[in-house]
């Protein structure tokens, strides 16, 4: 049996588990029961599971489960707060995903090639998307992976694409550049470049034609007082360094 800890509020999406997940989530106590039966049913509650609880769950916490009747009997037997709602299932999911960062390893057997079911998470994100998928697939490592960053590319755009198109006009009026049909990531670069000229961009020549480049190099000081520096090199450190596994 596993306790494990997150800090403010729960994790709240499939994306929570993929990459950083001991920034989310750590173990709190973690014991192995050696019963014959199990150590909690809808209507048992056993003496050695019930310390454990008691010994990690503060008076005013809320102890999340994976299933309803074991916050029935916890909240009957023990007089604890339990939660088990459509978030919970997701934070067990990713529980379930990210379990052998967590268990001691001589207790670990598992691999990337271990099979999933999906989260609702997944199955939102993957149906907003167009994606023609059954619900009840398994899936691997890798694809959870996949998935991940995929939501994280759009989080991504999400949080700057509204602040980036301010500077469009700006490159229009000032450089004489349409932006209409570039994608976030080119026009983070392009506003890079103009910040930091003097730094060289390996991907640019693959980005821009060679009469964007010289008008972006030439322009550059002309842009001074214009455009928020710092906030422009966040959004272009955020967008281009994404996970790509």
């Amino acid at each position: 049996m596993m306790l494990s800890s997150s800090e403010n509020q729960m994790p709240g999406s499939m994306s929570d588990f993929i990459n950083d997940i001991k920034a989310v989530i750590w173990l709190g106590d973690f014991v192995t029961f050696e019963g014959k039966g199990p150590a909690i049913t809808n209507t048992y509650l056993s003496p050695d599971l019930s310390s454990m609880i008691l010994k990690n769950v503060c008076d005013d916490q809320t102890l999340a489960v994976g299933k309803e009747e074991y916050k029935n009997i916890i909240e009957d037997r023990l007089n604890i707060n339990c939660l088990y709602r459509r978030d919970t299932k997701e934070l067990m999911w990713g529980l379930r995903f990210q379990i052998r960062h967590f268990l001691p390893v001589e207790n670990s057997e598992m691999t990337n090639d271990d099979c999933f079911p999906m989260s609702e998470g997944m199955i939102f994100f993957l149906n907003s998307h167009k994606f023609d998928i059954n619900p009840h697939m398994m899936v691997t490592t890798r694809i959870i992976q996949m998935v991940g960053t995929v939501y994280e590319c759009d989080r991504c755009v999400d949080k700057f694409d509204p602040f980036l198109r301010l500077y469009t006009e700006k490159l229009m009026k000032i450089s004489g550049i349409r932006t209409c049909d570039w994608d976030l990531l080119k026009l983070a670069t392009a506003l890079k470049m103009i910040c930091e000229p003097e730094d060289e961009i390996p991907d640019a020549r693959q980005l821009f034609t060679k009469q964007e480049l010289q008008r972006l190099m030439e322009d550059a000081p002309r842009y001074k007082c214009k455009i928020s520096k710092d906030n422009c090199l966040i959004a272009y450190i955020k967008k281009c360094t994404l996970p790509t596994k």
